[in-house]
């Protein structure tokens, strides 16, 4: 006779974590492989080009072909790097009365930026109290950790300073504390310094309330916290996949919505957006029009989505079909 064995939360739990660090190790082991690759190649195509500039001279067709493939290969090689610094980035642990905000810095070449002060202020522009700051790292990593005991969940807003207190960087989409969650934001910096000001439109509401009655809070109602995803592939249309390409969200005027992050295909031209409602309720209520940009290696569009509305609970594929050029694309073979 077959007996029943009860299974702890705790079991389940530290079986979840343990698989959850055994696939991000693989998917940066995964990246590492290729950036060694793309390395290699770089490595040759720029041997060719001293070859054939002492024999053709640096105005030839064929020379201005290989730098077009060295631009193209560089792109794909700063982006794998950012890429792998996410990969190996440790993922923070959180309790139940605690909350987590982390990410990265990057200047406007996407390097990592050091020494960064990142921080949170209130909808009037000032600093909120009892809440620590964090500071970037050699990679550009931060990370900021507030406990959340008695504490309202208010809407904050992320701010960029230098080590001599200039604001670089000033967020114009809420993230909103709540306990045992984490959050994730990227930062690219533009270089200049800013005269930042509070918001002058609002945020958007609150986010809509659903479901039944929440006997903790007493509202009668409870918060749709379930996170939008956004995956697919890229490929010729057939059996070939494409590694290392960029993908970003934008909005409907084409620009990039930086709090969004970026994304790079995997080895099986595979990419992912998975994103909280609560950092992005001016995205969802009035919903806006969203699109999945595909870029090249010189940052220009070389595809883009159907328009997509942010929806909390919904997974949706975006798949794009490309035609590249013959060298330059890291293809795997279905």
């Amino acid at each position: 006779m077959a007996t029943k064995k009860n299974i702890s939360f705790d079991e389940v739990s530290r079986e979840f974590d343990q698989r959850v660090a055994g696939a991000d190790a693989a998917r940066a082991d995964g990246l590492a492989r290729l950036s060694t690759m793309r390395a290699v190649k770089d490595s040759r195509m720029k041997r060719e080009r001293a070859r054939l500039e002492a024999k053709l001279g640096p105005g030839h067709p064929r020379i201005v072909d290989i730098d077009n493939r060295l631009l193209l290969n560089a792109g794909m090689m700063r982006d794998l790097k950012l890429e792998l610094s996410r990969a190996r980035t440790e993922a923070p642990q959180v309790d139940k009365d605690t909350w987590i905000l982390h990410g990265y810095v990057r200047d406007k070449t996407h390097q990592p930026a050091p020494n960064m002060k990142v921080a949170l202020f209130d909808s009037a522009g000032a600093p909120i109290s009892g809440v620590d700051h964090g500071c970037t790292d050699t990679n550009g990593y931060y990370k900021i950790k507030r406990k959340m005991t008695g504490v309202a969940s208010l809407p904050a807003f992320v701010r960029v300073l230098s080590k001599s207190g200039a604001i670089l960087y000033c967020d114009n989409f809420a993230v909103t504390p709540v306990a045992g969650t984490i959050d994730y934001r990227e930062i690219i910096l533009s270089g200049n310094e800013l005269d930042c000001v509070p918001p002058i439109e609002p945020q958007g509401p609150p986010p809509t309330p659903f479901g039944p009655d929440d006997p903790e809070t007493g509202t009668g109602q409870t918060v749709d916290t379930r996170p939008w995803t956004i995956r697919g592939h890229v490929s010729d249309g057939g059996n070939v996949f494409f590694a290392g390409l960029k993908l970003v969200m934008a909005d409907k005027a084409g620009k990039p919505i930086e709090a969004m992050g970026t994304r790079i295909t995997n080895e099986k031209g595979e990419y992912e957006f998975i994103h909280p409602p609560g950092p992005f309720a001016a995205l969802i209520n009035p919903p806006v029009d969203l699109f999945v940009q595909l870029l090249d290696a010189n940052q220009k569009v070389w595809g883009i989505s159907p328009p997509l509305r942010f929806e909390p609970g919904k997974t949706q594929n975006v798949n794009f079909t490309v035609t590249p050029p013959k060298e330059g694309f890291a293809k795997t073979p279905n």
